[in-house]
């Protein structure tokens, strides 16, 4: 597949806590899941370093959050 999810699932979908490594670019979602998508506090790395935490609502970013390059994003 294209993905490796690690966490809980409901009716098939994601959801409450979990990982998920995207593999065809390397991203990475860790945080609260709800229906199968990304919702409520969250850390998303991108492959090259970026990170962006904070609030998401339907796989969205919610509100300022934090961003920044490196390891960091916890």
């Amino acid at each position: 597949g294209q993905l490796r999810y690690s966490g809980s699932f409901i009716d098939e979908l994601e959801e409450g806590q979990g990982t998920c490594q995207y593999l065809k670019d390397g991203s990475q979602y860790e945080g609260a899941w709800s229906g199968g998508q990304w919702h409520g506090q969250g850390t998303l790395r991108q492959a090259g370093g970026v990170w962006h935490a904070g609030n998401w609502a339907r796989g969205v970013k919610q509100g300022p959050g934090k961003a920044g390059f490196g390891p960091t994003g916890t």
